[in-house]
């Protein structure tokens, strides 16, 4: 998916990101799709799960890394497991508001 489309993309709830994005690097595109949809799960598929890429995919918005050779159940496993750890941080986000709220 070159440049020009990629900034026509629509809200999506899981977008699984490969490698070979003809126009854009993977690193750029997830930042974009990240800034852009900020509640979309990014899940990128890697060749190699290399500790400072992978690092640097979650600072961008990567939800998770997985290698290409993933199976289907491991992807959806994956996916499950990233919405389960953001449902699980919004709670405590708003649990700590309320915290907050009833000290003040």
């Amino acid at each position: 998916m070159g440049g020009d489309r990629a900034r026509r993309l629509t809200p999506a709830d899981v977008v699984v990101v490969g490698e070979d994005l003809p126009g854009l690097d993977q690193a750029s595109f997830t930042a974009f799709v990240h800034e852009s949809f900020p509640h979309a799960l990014l899940i990128l598929l890697r060749e190699r799960l290399v500790p400072h890429e992978v690092k640097a995919a979650y600072a961008n918005g990567a939800a998770d890394c997985l290698p290409t050779s993933c199976s289907t159940d491991e992807l959806l496993h994956a996916i499950r497991q990233a919405h389960n750890r953001r449902m699980t941080f919004a709670r405590g986000a708003r649990e700590a508001v309320v915290v907050t709220r009833e000290r003040t």
